[in-house]
């Protein structure tokens, strides 16, 4: 009835029946299960089966799928990032770079106040984090993604067990803490964009300004400009200034969820990669005219006006009005 559909973030299966309604209870005495928290991390009430050969086995209700005691997955909700922590097959010295990077990321979401869910997902040296980050802050979320993914950690955003979902083994897998308390973040209200921001910062990456963060996820309109182009355009400025790399403007621009991007995903992929070579290749034209490094915060400002000051009072001033130079010829 379902063709296979390859799942390219999913984990390799190997279905054994695992116990039947896989539950714990929370210290407060509450009985969860694995429905519960797919229904509270899930972006709709479906999930999909995962064959045997990692292959789909087609979607089906939550609690259909939970009942039938099958390997399955669900689509996380946007508001989740989901990073997946996976050892198998490194060698010693790769796998505890990976490791240290997952704990930085943990450690980072701990000082920015960010809520997370960690699961030992029922294999050693595999595990997940969930971290609750809302959707209002589409770059700086992007640039969170892609060092996470330079770490060496896989985001999944097509495909993830649920937390008390078996593993292909057979074995389920466990929360980190109490599992009431991991459910209550899941259910909790999104998060405000700067939650995001302030991650991103913990991480020391690259954001945009608050007025483009709106261009990107609401579309042209929000800043001003007269077309998806021009906004295209004034977006790329943005990220070359704030450092963001080009692999980074094609991924916004892909990504369904930012609405400045709908004109640029209706056109075929080859037009796609020549846009987003036009607007490179230009913003970083634009970017070798900026003399002076750009100004990011009030001490910036200072230290600026305080240089050119020094400047003004070191360096004599010729042919100006009244035949003075040096300091005195602006007083």
């Amino acid at each position: 009835m379902y063709p296979p559909v390859p799942l390219a973030e999913a984990e390799s299966v190997t279905l054994i029946p695992p116990d039947p309604s896989p539950s714990v209870t929370g210290q407060a005495g509450d009985t969860l299960s694995a429905l519960d928290f797919a229904t509270a991390l899930a972006r709709s009430s479906r999930g999909f089966r995962i064959n045997s050969d990692n292959t789909s086995g087609g979607w089906d209700d939550l609690a259909t799928l939970v009942a039938s005691q099958s390997a399955f997955a669900v689509r996380p909700h946007r508001r989740f990032l989901v990073l997946d922590l996976d050892l198998a097959g490194l060698d010693p010295s790769r796998a505890q770079a990976r490791e240290a990077f997952f704990a930085r990321v943990s450690e980072a979401c701990t000082q920015a106040s960010a809520e997370t869910v960690t699961v030992n997902s029922g294999r050693p040296g595999h595990k997940h984090l969930i971290v609750h980050l809302g959707t209002e802050a589409p770059s700086a979320r992007q640039a969170i993604e892609t060092l996470c993914r330079k770490g060496g950690l896989d985001v999944r955003t097509r495909g993830v067990r649920p937390p008390l979902a078996p593993h292909r083994t057979g074995s389920p897998s466990t929360v980190v803490g109490d599992p009431a308390a991991a459910l209550s973040v899941l259910r909790h209200q999104a998060p405000s964009a700067d939650t995001t921001r302030r991650l991103a910062r913990c991480l020391g990456v690259p954001t945009l300004s608050h007025r483009m963060e709106r261009v990107l996820l609401e579309g042209h309109q929000a800043g001003g400009y007269e077309s998806p182009s021009n906004g295209r355009m004034a977006f790329a400025l943005a990220a070359v200034g704030a450092g963001l790399g080009r692999s980074y403007i094609s991924a916004a621009l892909g990504n369904p969820e930012n609405a400045l991007g709908e004109t640029f995903r209706q056109r075929p992929s080859q037009w796609q990669d020549a846009e987003v070579d036009r607007l490179w290749s230009f913003a970083l034209e634009r970017q070798g005219t900026w003399r002076t490094p750009r100004i990011h915060s009030r001490s910036d400002a200072l230290r600026q006006v305080n240089e050119w000051e020094t400047k003004l009072d070191m360096e004599p001033w010729e042919r100006t009005s009244g035949g003075l130079t040096g300091r005195y010829a602006r007083h």
